[in-house]
């Protein structure tokens, strides 16, 4: 569908919102939605009215606007999260709809949430999934009333503010907006697609002021709740025993369920209520945990955060629209904790075991506080994985013995003790066999998952049982050589690959994760290495990396990735990219043998081979053929017999008989004999990728971590195009300095290669970022062929010189 224009308009004083839009449906994918018109609002204090609904097709329009035609119904779309809305839908569905029609429809909605009492906040999307020619927004404010606005995702508009007999008005027009395409692995704050923020609260601590009564802790209790804090007071231990076991009782016996309708989109239900029926949402169990804690003598409070801004909640409009989730703020003996009573999986003997500053920033609601309040992390929030990897291979032929034991600690066991409670231990099971088979192919399960839960200090291991069938298999069908891969397979999971090319995006970061991995490959038969040690430090994650031995028979390998920042900056992206490559190149290792009569050498390689590794002869011969070619072809251009051209006589250029190997001549003849260098130079550096087997094998492999679709193309044409080249700059030097007649018309063929280059490499970034890009060098390129080839085409000294 394509919008032609979508007009708002709302009325504050009279909490109206009119709505006047168009919208064309453009093919045969957009008639599903286009002929379906939905009103979305809350019967407890809103009302729908309809205006208009007409389909114009050919200059004529059918009238839809008979009320009759929609019906209501209630949808509850987030029922399976366990929320409850009570929000009712004004459904039609229009008849006879096709490509090209045109719907128009006017709407008004009235009431707004009496929650808010007399202030105002909301935000609107500027870019949707289908384009819009032209947006339009207007609000009329109540008399007296100042509105703050703040555009978020991209350049504003210029936001008209005027003084109007009916009182002051805010408008703007946006146009046009294409529609809204995501980017993969961005930061939940980032504002990938546009849109405004509206709120009349000047401050946080306005936005303070109307919290506390919402979230005040009663002073009297029922009989119900009086009961319950006797129980936990009347328990053996500290008050921090005390506290945990209020925690433990709120997080685990008052189950989450939202009832949202109204006012309860915002306003928490009475901590007795929630108590007698056991269950409330997040601000439900956020009150009542705080109410609890008070009642034993714990300083607690509710605080209000966004799960997805951070600390980046500092940047938004100041309104309660901006908090999404609500916890509880403990403090005991001068130390401060965050609470989430909707963890239902969280353990451990201590509140520090328990503690969420992953949120960043949020507004604590207490009296005397002016404003957001930064949190800091703790040691549940850096949690990290631990994971052992065993191999024993007891013969080359048979299967390989596979078990794996992660430990997951702070919010990473959370998550997992979750996972085993909501799943069987078949899903389970398959889960992580699929895991590992993109790895290893032939792996099969043995013995079933087991799990292990320390409750106590908020652990939880977990171990897994496999074999290998065909661990090592032959390099070829006729050779006795046989290979393993010992893959790292996390190492992807954290440091995802991704296109960069016109990426507007930051990439977001697994922070504060830490990841162990340790792989023990215990063979049948003695394997020596070499022995590696890589240190890569970033400003946004550290990595290490060692393989060594551990007796003769044993290969230890260590990676250890810990994460020090949220995310990439854009800017970044690049640098990024390169130093993934890095890490991801140590991500597999190789194993050969020999199983030939008499032969026992092993060998161990990894993805980095470099020129020594094993030859790849079918790039070899391709390199020799077409190199072949190109002596062929330069050794014919340097013996065609042109006829000499007598050098003019004097007088006869105008310049005074410029001639010889002089002047500007003389940077030209350095340039031709360092190219063989430079090019010689691409053709060494490139080396792995041209004749390495393994380097080849891996990188075209569509299960290697490292495979890139278009490398068997690129990398050949690549090669082809640098041996030409090569041959071409030393044809150029024979050609210079026996100054014959040919050498203009091949140095402009050579610079023109260049040309085609630098294009051939910006397409190839425009495919994938990993084959080329339009950096520096490139213009840098372009800049000398366009004037060493105008140089050559005009200068006389040149055709005085080049006559033979």
């Amino acid at each position: 569908m394509e919008y032609l224009f979508y007009d708002e308009q709302i009325r504050l004083e009279s909490h109206e919102a009119f709505r006047h839009y168009a919208y064309k449906i453009v093919s045969q994918e957009g008639l599903s939605d286009g002929a379906q018109i939905q009103f979305s609002f809350d019967p407890s204090y809103q009302s729908i009215t309809l205006h208009s609904l007409k389909v114009w097709r050919d200059s004529k329009a059918v009238d839809y606007s008979d009320a009759g035609k929609f019906q209501i119904i209630q949808q509850e779309k987030e029922l399976d999260r366990q929320i409850y809305n009570g929000r009712r839908t004004a459904l039609c569905f229009l008849n006879d709809i096709r490509v090209g029609d045109v719907v128009e429809l006017s709407v008004t909605k009235q009431g707004e949430n009496p929650i808010y009492g007399s202030h105002y906040a909301d935000e609107f999307d500027v870019s949707w999934g289908s384009p819009v020619k032209a947006q339009s927004l207007r609000i009329i404010p109540r008399e007296g009333q100042q509105l703050f606005i703040r555009w978020l995702g991209q350049k504003p508009p210029t936001v008209q503010e005027e003084q109007r007999e009916n009182g002051r008005e805010y408008w703007w027009t946006v146009s046009p907006m294409p529609a809204e395409v995501s980017e993969d692995n961005a930061p939940d704050w980032f504002a990938q697609h546009p849109y405004v923020q509206i709120s009349d609260f000047k401050s946080w601590a306005e936005v303070e002021e109307w919290a506390l009564p919402i979230y005040q802790v009663p002073d009297e209790l029922g009989k119900l709740f009086q009961e319950k804090v006797g129980q936990i007071q009347a328990m053996p231990g500290s008050l921090e025993d005390k506290a945990v076991a209020a925690v433990n009782f709120v997080q685990k016996e008052v189950r989450y369920l939202g009832m949202e309708m109204g006012s309860g989109s915002h306003l928490p239900s009475p901590p007795e209520l929630v108590l007698e029926r056991r269950f409330g949402d997040c601000k439900d169990k956020a009150l009542l945990l705080a109410t609890l804690l008070r009642k034993l003598g714990v300083e607690a409070y509710p605080v209000l955060v966004n799960s997805d801004w951070n600390e980046k909640i500092e940047e938004q409009l100041p309104s309660p629209d901006v908090f999404d989730h609500a916890i509880t703020l403990v403090i005991l003996d001068g130390k401060s904790y965050l609470i989430d009573a909707t963890a239902s999986y969280q353990a451990g003997k201590h509140l520090s075991d328990r503690h969420m500053g992953i949120y960043g920033a949020g507004l604590v609601v207490r009296k005397g506080d002016s404003g957001l309040t930064r949190f800091e992390l703790g040691p549940h929030d850096y949690g990290g994985v631990d994971i052992e990897e065993h191999f024993v291979i007891k013969d080359y032929r048979s299967p390989a013995i596979f078990n794996v034991t992660t430990t997951f600690k702070g919010g990473d066991a959370d998550s997992n003790r979750s996972m085993f409670s909501g799943k069987s231990q078949d899903e389970i099971a398959k889960s992580f066999r699929n895991y590992y088979s993109r790895s290893y192919p032939g792996i099969k399960t043995v013995r079933p998952v087991e799990m292990q839960d320390d409750t106590e200090h908020n652990i939880v291991r977990v171990r897994e049982y496999y074999e290998i069938d065909k661990f090592f298999e032959p390099i070829t069908k006729e050779s006795k050589k046989v290979r393993a891969e010992v893959d790292t397979p996390y190492l992807y999971d954290h440091l995802p690959n991704l296109n960069i090319q016109g990426r507007k995006s930051p990439l977001a970061l697994n922070y504060p994760q830490n990841l162990n991995v340790t792989s023990r490959i215990e063979f049948p038969d003695d394997w020596e290495m070499k022995g590696e040690n890589t240190k890569i430090e970033t400003p946004w994650f550290d990595y290490q990396y060692s393989e060594a031995n551990d007796g003769k028979q044993v290969v230890v390998r260590k990676h250890s990735l810990s994460m020090t920042r949220q995310q990439v900056p854009q800017p970044d992206l690049v640098d990024y990219v390169a130093k993934r490559k890095e890490i991801i190149d140590e991500a597999v290792l190789r194993f050969t043998n020999n199983l030939s009569a008499g032969e026992t050498k092993s060998t161990v390689s990894d993805n980095h081979g470099g020129l020594f590794g094993k030859v790849n002869w079918v790039m070899v011969m391709l390199a020799l053929v077409i190199s072949l070619i190109s002596v062929a072809i330069a050794v014919w251009v340097a013996c065609i017999k042109m006829p000499s051209q007598p050098p003019p006589l004097p007088g006869d250029s105008g310049y005074g008989y410029p001639r010889g190997l002089d002047g500007w001549l003389v940077l030209v003849g350095i340039g031709v004999c360092i190219s063989p260098i430079n090019m010689l130079r691409s053709v060494v550096t490139s080396a792995s990728a041209y004749w390495n087997y393994d380097v080849w094998m891996n990188m075209t492999n569509p299960a290697s971590g490292d495979y890139l679709a278009w490398y068997a193309v690129v990398t050949p044409l690549e090669m082809i195009l640098n041996c030409s080249v090569v041959v071409l700059s030393l044809l150029l030097i024979f050609l210079y300095f026996a100054k014959r007649r040919t050498f203009k018309p091949v140095y402009i063929v050579f610079w023109s290669t260049q040309v085609l280059i630098v294009a051939y490499e910006f397409i190839l970034g425009k495919i994938d970022s990993h084959f080329g890009s339009f950096d520096t060098q490139s213009v840098l390129t372009l800049v000398k062929a366009a004037a060493w080839i105008s140089y050559v085409s005009v200068s006389v000294r040149v055709r005085n010189t080049f006559v033979r």
